[in-house]
């Protein structure tokens, strides 16, 4: 399943700050695509789904570091 995520303000995870105008293509659960909403939108097949994030931010890449491996074993 392939999509496209619009939000308000894309953090990208390098430093620099915070992007507007921004559009995330997500295919097979993995990011495929970014960059200007019209650019991407433009590179991607008609009538893909687009997730609007209006008042949202999106910030890619994040996992869930706080896992206790060692609760149960003994």
């Amino acid at each position: 399943m392939s999509f496209v995520v619009v939000p308000d303000v894309l953090v990208d995870g390098s430093g620099e700050p915070a992007l507007t105008g921004q559009a995330v293509v997500i295919e097979g659960g993995r990011i495929a695509d970014v960059g200007q909403v019209d650019e991407v939108l433009g590179r991607c097949p008609t009538g893909i789904a687009v997730v609007s994030g209006v008042g949202c931010s999106l910030i890619p890449g994040l996992v869930d570091a706080h896992v206790h491996l060692g609760w149960g074993l003994t």
